[in-house]
């Protein structure tokens, strides 16, 4: 398994108080994160499961006791290179469904979705 091969480092938290999000999480990734040599020879993105990996870890550290069902939705709509910084806002929540933002520093939104919680 690639995540067994390449540990994920942990997602370090601090909650914004001028947004409108449950919490916000700070990931700042290598500059030689393994998973982005695997796409596009010379232009190295961050595949879009390993994203989802991030708001995995994310989620476990806003609610512990709570596990991931399944992502419902999930949209990746900009890239992300190595060595910039993944933000994760947690959103609304709604009969177990919370939906969540990535952004990158510049404030590209990078994916957006909806995860079922139990």
């Amino acid at each position: 398994m690639f995540f067994e091969r390449f540990p994920m480092p942990e997602a370090r938290t601090g909650q914004l108080s001028d947004t409108n999000s449950l919490h916000v999480y700070n990931v700042e990734l290598l500059s030689n994160h393994p998973a982005c040599e695997g796409h596009f020879e010379g232009n190295p993105i961050l595949p879009g499961v390993v994203t989802l990996e991030y708001v995995r870890i994310a989620f476990r550290q806003f609610s512990p006791k709570r596990k991931i069902r399944s992502f419902s939705r999930a949209k990746f709509t900009h890239n992300l290179k190595p060595g910039e910084k993944l933000i994760i806002h947690f959103l609304a929540e709604k009969n177990s469904m919370v939906e969540f933002q990535c952004f990158d520093s510049e404030d590209h939104q990078i994916a957006i979705g909806s995860l079922k919680a139990e």
